[in-house]
């Protein structure tokens, strides 16, 4: 590569440089294995979904997306475990999988981290971009047949949490 040219790492989102869906799977797939061989294996699958306040997704320049995920990928990365994976789902969705769970207590206690974290305003230019974090969690693998309905289940989740959300 020269260093002109835009390098191309696989397994990475190019918006946020984190991990993408595909190597999250992979990880995903793993733990769920592991949890079959070890049944006291505990571990949970989170999808974060960020909305700004009075601003469309439309609405917000390219520029100053790519600056807004680039923060909410930094602040996520701080608040999360070295054993945590952190992909980015799309959009403003994020995937994050927490392994090595004591209680499932613990992700609750984890989650509420991460919400307070990007719920903080976004300083863009003279700009404050203010966000609601609404997730959707799924543990207890025993539960599923498949580690893709892990993702499913949290999406679930997330869409019901939207929809309390618009109630308010």
């Amino acid at each position: 590569y020269s260093d002109l040219e835009p390098r191309v790492f696989p397994f990475r989102d190019p918006a946020t440089l984190l991990y993408n869906r595909e190597f999250f799977q992979s990880r995903l797939d793993l733990a769920f294995e592991r949890s079959k061989r070890r049944p006291e294996f505990t571990f949970a699958v989170v999808i974060l979904q960020i909305q700004f306040i009075n601003r469309s997704e439309e609405a917000i320049q390219p520029e100053i997306e790519s600056m807004i995920l680039a923060e909410i990928a930094t602040r996520l990365k701080h608040n999360l475990r070295p054993t945590d994976t952190l992909a980015h789902f799309s959009g403003w969705k994020f995937l994050t999988l927490h392994e090595e769970l004591r209680t499932n207590d613990d992700i609750e206690v984890i989650v509420e981290r991460l919400q307070r974290e990007l719920s903080r305003p976004y300083q863009v230019g003279p700009e404050d971009f203010k966000g609601v974090v609404s997730c959707g969690i799924a543990v207890d693998a025993w539960r599923y047949k498949q580690s893709d309905e892990m993702i499913d289940a949290a999406k679930e989740a997330l869409s019901k949490a939207l929809t309390v959300q618009k109630r308010f």
